[in-house]
């Protein structure tokens, strides 16, 4: 099945994408009855001019049908790959409907969240940093501390020798 309407065409479903949602069945059906009611009134070989109006203007009107299909279907594809965590596809449609609006949205929505999900792993990498100099503070506080306990032990073992000395020369002084 071919994507593209007939060259001919182009232009009148270009111009048709363009209405605003909203407005777009009113102006097919517009654009479908008002040459059907021609038609219906018009003697003989206008009525065959009329019918290839209505046949080409439900062309475009199956046209911008499909055209809004396979846009909603892409913008279908974008979600369904940010749902799956792929934040790198991007909708690539254009126009200025209630589709690419949407889409619009949808890619400002999917380029936040990768600048999100980037400054969360920048954080978590600076905060595993910050835990692994921590981490080697303590143990760096650790061994002093042991250092001093040592330290502390060796001079407590002096002063209890300087003690038992004084202890000693008293005596020997005392006693003699």
């Amino acid at each position: 099945m071919n994507d593209k309407p007939l060259p001919w065409l182009r232009s009148g479903v270009a111009w048709v994408a363009r209405l605003p949602g909203w407005t777009r069945p009113a102006v097919l059906a517009a654009l479908l009855v008002l040459p059907a009611a021609a038609w219906m009134m018009a003697p003989g070989p206008m009525r065959w001019s009329g019918m290839a109006a209505v046949a080409v203007l439900g062309y475009l009107a199956w046209c911008m049908q499909h055209l809004q299909a396979r846009s909603l279907r892409e913008l279908q594809c974008v979600v369904d790959a940010v749902c799956d965590g792929d934040l790198t596809r991007s909708p690539v449609l254009g126009g200025r409907d209630d589709v690419a609006r949407i889409t619009s949205g949808v890619d400002d929505m999917t380029r936040r969240l990768s600048r999100l999900v980037a400054s969360v792993r920048s954080e978590a990498q600076l905060v595993a940093m910050a835990s692994e100099r921590l981490s080697g503070t303590a143990a760096t506080m650790s061994d002093r501390t042991e250092q001093q306990a040592s330290s502390l032990e060796e001079t407590a073992a002096g002063v209890s020798e300087l003690a038992a000395t004084v202890i000693t020369h008293r005596e020997w002084l005392g006693g003699s």
